[in-house]
């Protein structure tokens, strides 16, 4: 019986052990004051790069021009690509480009270059003046025959990036 006690007591006194162990959970977990400056580092930066961002939404007032305002471009032009899809015979279809003057001065649309005359446009010239966003109007007169279309117009600016942009239109006629 006295084995049995002994015993009894030398397991109360491991669980007495077992329960002083040290439990990680215990203890605060330390950030080394390394990795608490690059968390800093980064929240700042993406802190800054909202701001900017947001600043070039506002100037533009468009989501898809903030890419190219932060890339140094102050006349913004889109869609450079108009895609029509399929269009029906012998149709006139009117289209719009918009420009964004985000320079801080006039810029005049001197005029255009058709590569057909089945694309009529606005009367030249035309002036955007700084912060203002214009439509720039197409009617592109569908072909009698099937096939696919493809024309582009130069438009000509005194501005001097870019002075010329191109516009594309593509559709299949059917």
């Amino acid at each position: 019986m006295t084995n049995r006690v002994q015993d009894r007591g030398q397991e109360e006194s491991r669980v007495g052990m077992i329960d002083s162990i040290p439990d990680e959970s215990d203890e605060p977990k330390k950030s080394s004051p390394r990795r608490a400056l690059i968390l800093q580092t980064l929240a700042w930066t993406a802190c800054f790069a909202l701001i900017y961002a947001g600043f070039a939404w506002w100037r533009t007032g468009s989501i898809s021009d903030v890419l190219p305002y932060l890339q140094g471009q102050r006349l913004l032009v889109h869609p450079l690509k108009l895609e029509l899809g399929d269009q029906p015979l012998d149709t006139v279809i009117d289209k719009s480009v918009t420009v964004v003057n985000a320079t801080g001065s006039d810029v005049t649309f001197l005029g255009a270059q058709k590569s057909c005359t089945c694309v009529a446009l606005d009367d030249f010239p035309l002036t955007v003046p700084p912060g203002e966003t214009c439509q720039l109007k197409l009617s592109l007169a569908m072909p009698r025959k099937p096939g696919s279309f493809e024309q582009s117009v130069k438009y000509f600016t005194d501005y001097d990036n870019p002075s010329v942009f191109s516009v594309t239109v593509t559709a299949t006629v059917r």
